[in-house]
């Protein structure tokens, strides 16, 4: 993503419509990779049939002297099932394992056929049906089956299999929600409110009430999927906010949620099956006791429906427009007429006495019609004031449908939003130039009132909340860029901002936490890395790099950072400063996995051009050397992981396979049952006996993004394609074992981390760009 792209206008101003054209761009490509990826398992099969066919003439003439050399047989088997590193006549082919491929867009809705599990006498069979099970106490094999294909996984030889395999249960280790990392600004509005002092915003699927003298946040998780709008009733308790489609049947469909702001209690669940797509803006009536409230959805009518909410009933419903809506209020004072605003256009409502409504489009008469109107507020006269696309402000009478006053030209782009002060004075913010300007109410500019540019870095405020200070004029503001900040003396040679939140703003993939647990770093497709403290939540540093960043690791002691892009280039960086120590090449394409050797002497880049890439680490972290290039897989690659001696490799690809390598040359171990026994010091791989009990009923490979054993080896999480993230008890090697479950992420979590001490969960979604922090509860305690 451009970094400037919070600065074009225009363009800009059609951010909400460009967006929902790109998630439904996103969700075709989505659906062909998934088609690409099915050719990818076909062509893989066929060639693993090819092989076999042209290998059997062979097999037939060597049966013989097979059959009359038992010695050399049970030499072979002997060997096999040694755990230490198999030597080379002793490996033997196996079934390609399947594993989770990680989509880089936000999950199509499919629908899958049903998982099962073959715990079979003849691993290598597939002639058996799908749901049959059966234990061989030779092979110790567990074979699943994930898109129709087998997954023969070997269970450690210690570990008998039972006869009658029965799902673990949950474990009684529970999961909270601690800390919300970012904010969405980069395509909502009208989303920050000053609820008894504390400030509440959202972000993907999470309502975060967030007390800045106590430095605590409250969570409101009652939402399925992403939240678009947010509303305050004029009781200053009681709030409103409004979800988009999501994966469950029924309550994932668009609805508006009435709740208690101090209780976090539901009163009311409103509209689910009447909205299209998303609410896209929610409003309270300001009089008759905010009985009223109204809700525009995305559908291609773009209906606007005014609901009794106490009630749950719906009193009218009425098309809004043809393209879309940006905003919706009631008057101040008249519960019966609503104003709404958006691309090419603003409408000014009237509720008759009979409940049917009328519209008159406001007329712009010898102005220039904008492109989009972003934003509006009443004054204290309940003239409408609006910002649009071209950078002037209007003023429409009380009552009327044309303009009264103007500021042409106030800001440079956009005018995002507008904020009347209690004294009548009104705050405006631009797009382009980044400032805020502050206007008295005979819509000039305040004497004396230096605006206020906000830092590149920071972006545009696209939603701005005036707070009590004792440091002058404060406001909250809201940036396109994901960050929460305040800014206090605004408009005065003294004003000072400072960050409350940051966020990243394009898909987030990579994030690590140092052996130490006092620090963890992420990175994004918006180009940056964060070095953050984990106590404290604060950014120690930030760097941008000059491509789209992926994946990310920790080097054992600490010291270096290794940051993985989709362009296959990869960075070495201090962790002290962020400073770049190295710079690296691997292949041409993606890089969705970066990780030292346990003992830091060696790291593996795993790339979508199907390689691993082993590099010995050197002094100078410029002079890392490759010493080895796994290659055997037939697809990208998705996970890795090392042995605790720093000795192996294992991986999973794209087309469901998993496979063994030899450090640091790079050699295929190919005796999958030699290394059953192997130690590993992550488990991140979506594949393995000891989590094979971690999908779902009804998936198809591509559901589990990430995996995470916790360092005492007790608990499994994993995060899904449907903004779950799932606690496991560990070894999971039971199929269809039972999880607890938590949301507040709505699109795909890309990572799952456990701290060191097992004390915290981080985890990351990817198209929410959101990271949240969990707190580990013990059962047991």
């Amino acid at each position: 993503m451009d970094n400037n792209h919070d600065t074009s206008s225009e363009d800009q101003a059609m951010a909400d419509t460009d967006n929902e054209l790109k998630q439904r761009i996103h969700q075709l490509e989505e659906h062909i990779k998934q088609q690409d990826d099915r050719m990818t398992v076909l062509e893989t099969a066929l060639a693993r049939v090819c092989r076999l066919v042209d290998s059997q003439p062979a097999q037939n003439q060597s049966h013989q002297s097979q059959s009359s050399s038992s010695t050399r047989t049970r030499t072979t088997k002997k060997a096999i099932s040694t755990p230490s590193k198999p030597a080379a006549e002793s490996r033997i082919s196996t079934p390609h394992s399947s594993s989770t491929s990680r989509p880089s867009t936000a999950p199509a809705k499919k629908t899958f056929s049903t998982p099962s599990t073959d715990r079979s006498a003849n691993s290598h069979s597939s002639s058996k049906d799908a749901s049959d099970t059966k234990v061989d106490h030779d092979e110790q094999s567990v074979r699943i089956y994930l898109r129709g294909r087998p997954v023969v996984l070997y269970a450690p030889s210690s570990i008998p299999l039972e006869k009658d395999p029965k799902p673990i249960d949950a474990p009684s280790d529970t999961l909270s929600l601690e800390w919300v990392f970012g904010y969405r600004g980069k395509d909502s509005r009208s989303n920050i409110y000053l609820v008894d002092n504390e400030i509440v915003y959202f972000t993907a699927g999470v309502i975060v009430s967030y007390d800045a003298s106590t430095g605590t946040q409250r969570h409101y998780l009652e939402h399925t999927d992403d939240i678009k709008s947010l509303a305050v009733h004029p009781d200053g308790v009681t709030m409103a906010s409004g979800q988009v489609a999501g994966h469950d049947k029924k309550a994932g469909k668009p609805h508006v949620r009435v709740w208690d702001s101090k209780t976090f209690k539901t009163q009311a669940v409103i509209g689910i099956g009447e909205f299209d797509r998303a609410v896209a803006c929610i409003c309270f009536s300001k009089t008759n006791n905010g009985d009223r409230l109204a809700a525009v959805d995305e559908s291609n009518d773009h209906v606007l429906s005014v609901w009794e909410w106490r009630k749950k009933r719906k009193l009218l419903d009425t098309k809004a427009h043809g393209e879309s809506v940006f905003a919706a209020e009631f008057l101040p004072n008249d519960h019966n007429g609503i104003v709404t605003c958006g691309k090419s256009h603003i409408c000014f409502w009237t509720i008759g006495d009979d409940l049917k409504i009328s519209k008159k489009m406001g007329i712009f008469e010898k102005y220039p019609k904008p492109k989009a109107v972003l934003s509006i507020a009443f004054n204290a006269d309940n003239d409408v004031l609006s910002g649009d696309s071209n950078g002037n402000i209007f003023v429409w009478g009380a009552g009327g449908n044309r303009i009264t006053q103007s500021i042409k030209d106030a800001h440079e782009g956009s005018v995002f939003d507008l904020t009347v002060l209690e004294n009548g004075d009104f705050v405006s913010s631009g797009s382009r130039d980044r400032k805020l300007k502050l206007w008295n109410s005979s819509y000039k500019a305040a004497d004396e009132a230096e605006p206020v540019e906000l830092p590149e870095e920071m972006g545009a405020a696209r939603c701005i909340v005036s707070t009590k200070s004792e440091n002058g004029q404060s406001f909250v503001v809201g940036t396109v860029r994901n960050h929460l900040i305040q800014c206090d003396n605004a408009f005065s040679s003294d004003s000072n901002i400072k960050y409350l939140n940051r966020g990243h703003s394009d898909e987030l993939w990579g994030a690590s936490i140092n052996a130490t647990g006092d620090k963890f770093v992420s990175c994004a497709h918006d180009k940056i890395v964060y070095l953050w403290n984990l106590e404290s939540r604060e950014v120690i540093w930030s760097k941008t790099v000059d491509e789209e960043a992926q994946s990310a690791t920790f080097n054992p002691d600490g010291s270096l950072i290794a940051i993985g892009t989709t362009t296959g280039k990869w960075y070495i960086l201090s962790s002290e400063d962020g400073e770049i120590k190295g710079e690296y090449t691997s292949g041409p394409e993606q890089l969705d996995v970066i990780r030292f050797s346990p003992d830091g002497k060696y790291i593996a880049v795993a790339s979508h051009d199907n390689f691993i890439y082993i590099f010995s680490v050197t002094d100078n972290p410029s002079e890392f050397k490759l010493e080895g290039k796994c290659s055997g897989h037939s697809s990208f690659i998705t996970h890795i992981d090392w042995s605790k001696d720093s000795q192996y490799l294992q991986s999973t690809s794209g087309d469901y396979e998993l496979l063994f390598w030899e450090s640091p040359s790079g050699s295929q171990v190919t005796s999958a049952v030699g290394m059953r026994d192997v130690e590993w010091d992550t488990v991140s791989c979506t594949l393995g006996y000891a989590v094979c009990g971690i999908w779902p009923e009804g998936s198809d490979g591509t559901d589990i993004n990430a995996v995470a054993r916790s360092c005492n080896g007790n608990l499994l999480a994993t995060g899904d394609d449907f903004g779950m993230v799932n606690l496991f008890k560990y070894p999971c090697h039971q199929p269809k074992s039972m999880s607890n479950h938590y949301n507040g992420h709505s699109s795909h979590v890309t990572n799952v981390l456990f701290t060191p001490n097992d004390a915290k969960l981080l985890s990351t979604g990817g198209m929410d760009n959101t990271m949240l922090l969990w707190k580990l509860d013990n059962g047991s305690s």
